[in-house]
């Protein structure tokens, strides 16, 4: 399986022009392939071709990176991935190149903007791999080829570069990055380029924005146009070929004053704020987040740079006299090749940019004798750097991975291994995989295959096979096979506290807690059910209400679960069934207290009992001369001579 961000235009040759729709490989990285149209000429020999690059003004992720032949028909196109790389393979005739690479959407993870202009890039002959980066120094440099005699060629193309550099270096190390559309972005060297090419990108930026108040150039790419007609005969001075603006040469110039002691300082300014932590923090990202790579805080002040701030400053102090702009010559003078960005920024007056400012509203509105005035100062710009000398490039190192995965699992647990890589040359690696299991999920920006297997994966998988690249050579670990295994089943679990006692004629209730960690299907059985309890085999549920004729001790219930191949129980336990508690009766009743003698007397009070018991009756102090009955409570009877008195 290729990396997320490669992708493959296969040839065809079955029709004169053949579109087809292709997408880039999914996961990791966050490229994704989109449309691409290929056409094809029948009876072309065709050649493979890798394309690959860095996008950015600021580092550009999620970028609609688009290749087009030379007669401006789509081949290929792919979003940029999280490090705002890309890589497209095509296979296509020799006789659509050269070839036009351009990126036009995404997000600046500096600024979290979209671009604000198309950034383009090239590749002149085909076959092998090619890089082609996009940034605004080889965007500058097409289309200033483009309108060169000849148009987009080799030779159009280096002579453009150095055009570019010579006018808007803003810091980027010629040296080492000769070429911006084809050298190689290692991490040592991305925090220069970053800078630099932020740097240039913002000068187009302001000059567009400065100049859209009086309704020139709608949009900055219409700047650019103007901007590469003008620098076509390498200077930038209002002159050139059809296109070339004299209001546009003098206020970049002016702008890139502003932009270039900003850069000099550290202290750039994008939308209003300073973006140096943001800059360092694209950094960490497209660098994947190497330690070991330069920030920003790193770069120095360039011979280059120097020389250009000066004719920056002299052209805009041409139409500006203030002293605050003498002030700052006075300190730019101070300033010398190899210092930091925080010593210049304690040399620089703190409103340095606060005056060039002024000078750019002022140019904006300038008469064309003002104009004229700043686009001649040219100065004494250093000569395109002297072509080096062939070297051989230092061999490249191969990666080193480490690992040993396991190769056994138990279905429904989870697995993971991730592969141990390092790269002597810092080289950015990416990882590779053939073979996944259905189950599992493969990171191809850190080497990690993760999954759980299920029920229905056991068995053994297909051989995997796992590499990593350097984007130069790649090396893999020995394959290897993951067998699924059938999961020990494991206790179903139960738990409760029944209760121990119930009083006749009330609900007894109890439902105990079971789970199965297999997820299994669970049942429930008792031992010793109570005569008057119903017990759910379904629920474990054991309920009833207990009878008068059932008072009494039940021992040894116990209620066990079941999944089906083992079982657990609750320990056993007892329910006591008691009666009723007594409640009294109640009597009542107002007996007469005087009888006359040989008169009969007589009471029954009146009694119940909220139980439904049999009464009985008792008495104390009866006179002699009554009778009582103990089952009704009736006291009567007739007194006679000698029985006068009082009783009680």
């Amino acid at each position: 399986m290729q990396q997320s961000f490669n992708f493959r235009v296969i040839r065809a040759a079955t029709f004169l022009v053949f579109a087809s729709v292709l997408s880039g490989c999914g996961g990791g990285g966050g490229g994704s392939g989109e449309g691409a149209t290929l056409s094809l000429a029948i009876g072309d020999d065709f050649v493979t071709t890798t394309i690959a690059g860095s996008v950015g003004d600021g580092p550009i992720t999620g970028g609609n990176v688009v290749i087009l032949n030379r007669r401006g028909e789509v081949l290929a196109t792919q979003r940029s991935n999280e490090q705002a790389r890309y890589q497209i393979e095509l296979d296509i005739s020799n006789a659509e190149y050269p070839l036009t690479v351009r990126v036009d959407d995404g997000t600046d993870i500096v600024t979290g903007d979209s671009p604000a202009f198309t950034l383009l890039s090239a590749v002149m002959q085909p076959g092998g791999e090619h890089t082609a980066n996009l940034n605004p120094f080889g965007t500058l440099a097409v289309k200033i080829a483009q309108k060169m005699p000849g148009g987009l060629s080799a030779q159009n193309i280096d002579t453009a570069i150095d055009t570019v550099y010579q006018n808007f270096g803003f810091g980027i190390d010629t040296q080492i990055i000769s070429n911006p559309i084809n050298s190689v972005m290692s991490n040592p060297h991305v925090a220069g380029v970053v800078r630099s090419s932020e740097a240039l990108g913002e000068a187009i930026r302001r000059a567009h924005a400065a100049l859209l108040s009086g309704g020139q150039f709608v949009n900055p790419d219409q700047l650019i146009e103007a901007l590469s007609a003008d620098l076509i005969d390498g200077v930038l001075d209002g002159h050139g070929a059809d296109g070339a603006d004299a209001r546009l040469a003098a206020t970049i110039r002016i702008v890139s004053a502003q932009v270039m002691l900003e850069t000099m300082a550290n202290r750039l300014v994008v939308g209003g704020i300073v973006v140096t932590d943001a800059l360092d923090s694209s950094i960490r990202q497209i660098t994947g987040g190497d330690l070991a790579a330069p920030l920003t805080h790193t770069l120095n002040v360039t011979d280059l740079m120097l020389i250009q701030a000066h004719v920056f400053l002299e052209a805009a102090m041409s139409i500006d006299s203030s002293p605050g702009l003498e002030s700052l010559q006075d300190a730019l003078a101070l300033v010398v090749a190899g210092q930091s960005g925080a010593q210049v920024a304690a040399i620089l007056p703190a409103d340095a940019v606060v005056e060039l400012g002024a000078t750019i509203e002022q140019v904006t509105l300038a008469t064309p004798a003002e104009l004229a005035r700043v686009n001649a100062v040219v100065g004494e710009l250093a000569p395109p750097p002297d072509e080096p000398l062939p070297v051989d490039p230092p061999a490249n190192r191969i990666p080193v991975i480490s690992g040993l995965p396991a190769t056994l699992v138990t279905a429904g647990s989870a697995y993971e291994f991730t592969l141990m890589a390092s790269d002597a040359d810092g080289d950015v690696l990416s990882f590779m995989i053939s073979g996944t299991p259905t189950w599992a999920s493969f990171d191809t920006s850190t080497g990690r295959l993760s999954g759980t297997p299920g029920n229905a994966d056991i068995g053994i998988s297909a051989v995997i096979q796992i590499s990593v690249s350097d984007g130069f050579a790649s090396v893999e670990l020995p394959g290897f096979q993951i067998t699924v295994v059938v999961q020990p089943n494991r206790l179903p679990a139960i738990s409760g506290a029944p209760s121990p006692a119930v009083t006749v004629g009330n609900l007894y209730d109890f439902t105990p807690t079971a789970a199965d960690p297999d997820g299994d299907p669970l049942s429930f059985s008792v031992l010793n059910l109570p005569d008057w309890a119903t017990f759910e085999p379904n629920s474990g549920r054991l309920s009833g209400a207990p009878g008068a004729i059932d008072v009494g001790v039940f021992n040894g219930i116990q209620i066990t679960v079941f999944d089906g191949k083992a079982q657990a129980s609750l320990p056993p336990f007892v329910i006591t069934v008691s009666g009723v508690p007594n409640q009294a009766p109640t009597i009542s009743g107002s007996p007469a207290t005087r009888v006359t003698v040989n008169a009969a007397y007589t009471f029954t009070p009146t009694a119940s009992d909220p139980d439904g018991d049999v009464l009985s009756f008792t008495i104390s102090g009866q006179p002699a001369w009554t009778s009582f009955s103990a089952s009704t409570g009736h006291l009567s009877g007739t007194p006679r001579a000698g029985d006068e008195g009082t009783y009680s």
